[in-house]
């Protein structure tokens, strides 16, 4: 009985077996547990468009940094690294920059540091940025401090994140152009001190209206632009094979002395406005508002566009339109912004 029982059973599993002999395997593609699920995290950088953010530093506040940018504090250290760049006419026809990091974990040490003017702290107010200076406000304290922005002021020395360079000083420099801000120490006392780190919902987006692949500003060629502020002057030369623009102050490549790097910007933003000189000590108003009727160039990959441009109050984001009052695509990349008067730019 045994015996037949198998005979059975074999017979059986021989007709099943010829039955599906035609048949592919299927092959189970669920993943089988959560290391089979690969999930690409995208931080994008909120002033290049890059994916180059840290886990820290995604999502939080950035740091905006005036900048000495007189020939006598040059070469500054530290700002080839910088997200974004704005340079400012601030008396006598000389300039300072404010220096953007998007990330607050990769903020080098930084010298000459230098004094605030009250467009800075405005500026700085739009990107929900944490602002770097060592020294006062002028014209109107008063105003500047009704103003709701969070800073690291040098002249207190706050949590240890100032000194001077020794080395500069033996090399004769001036006192003023000595001033570092120790960038390499913000991240811990950002960390471990009482401060609002994350950005403000309406922040938590880019700074540009980045385009999804590269684009041309226009038909319009330029491959140079020149701003002269009066005092010193301002160069940008098109590479064609790096599709950037070189940077040049009074003439000469504007390196940093950290790296010998010469700064280079995927895009110019020269924005026309209203200048003047408001006491005795030279020091200057900038109409940093604009409206629908302002004028601007946007320069990008060798070519030029007129635009407008607005900043509607202190806390709002700078925003650059067409002229048809479209919102202006940007490329990826590094950027460069600065308000000059009429008739103080050039092209070619």
């Amino acid at each position: 009985m045994k015996k037949l029982l198998k005979l059975t059973l074999a017979f059986f599993m021989v007709l099943a077996l010829v039955g599906c002999g035609k048949e592919e395997p299927k092959v189970d593609e669920t993943p089988k547990n959560d290391e089979d699920v690969v999930v690409k995290v995208i931080r994008t950088n909120p002033f290049t468009g890059a994916e180059d953010m840290s886990d820290k530093g995604y999502g939080k506040r950035p740091i905006a940094v005036s900048v000495n940018n007189v020939s006598a504090s040059l070469p500054q250290y530290g700002i080839s690294t910088a997200d974004m760049i704005y340079e400012f006419e601030v008396e006598y026809g000389l300039t300072r920059l404010l220096a953007f990091w998007a990330d607050y974990t990769k903020v080098p040490d930084l010298c000459s540091v230098r004094s605030a003017r009250y467009f800075f702290p405005i500026t700085a107010m739009g990107y929900d940025a944490f602002y770097v200076h060592w020294g006062y406000y002028y014209p109107d304290q008063g105003y500047i401090n009704s103003l709701d922005f969070d800073e690291f002021e040098g002249l207190y020395n706050q949590a240890d994140l100032y000194g001077r360079d020794q080395n500069r000083l033996n090399n004769g420099y001036a006192l003023e152009h000595t001033s570092v801000f120790y960038g390499s120490k913000l991240a811990n006392e950002l960390e471990t001190g009482d401060y609002r780190l994350d950005l403000k919902e309406d922040k938590k987006g880019t700074a540009f209206n980045f385009s999804d692949k590269e684009i041309t500003a226009s038909d319009e060629a330029c491959v140079k632009v020149h701003v002269d502020f009066g005092g010193q002057n301002s160069t940008f030369n098109y590479n064609e094979e790096t599709k950037l623009y070189e940077k040049l102050h009074n003439g000469k490549a504007h390196k940093d002395q950290n790296n010998d790097q010469q700064l280079v910007f995927k895009n110019l933003f020269i924005l026309e406005t209203d200048i003047a000189t408001i006491n005795s000590a030279g020091r200057n108003s900038v109409d940093w508002k604009g409206d629908e009727n302002s004028v601007g160039y946007y320069v990008t990959n060798g070519t030029i566009k007129k635009i407008h441009w607005e900043k509607t109050s202190e806390s709002d984001y700078l925003k650059f339109y067409n002229e048809d009052g479209s919102e202006l695509k940007v490329n990826m990349g590094k950027s460069y912004i600065t308000y000059t008067s009429a008739n103080s730019y050039s092209f070619e």
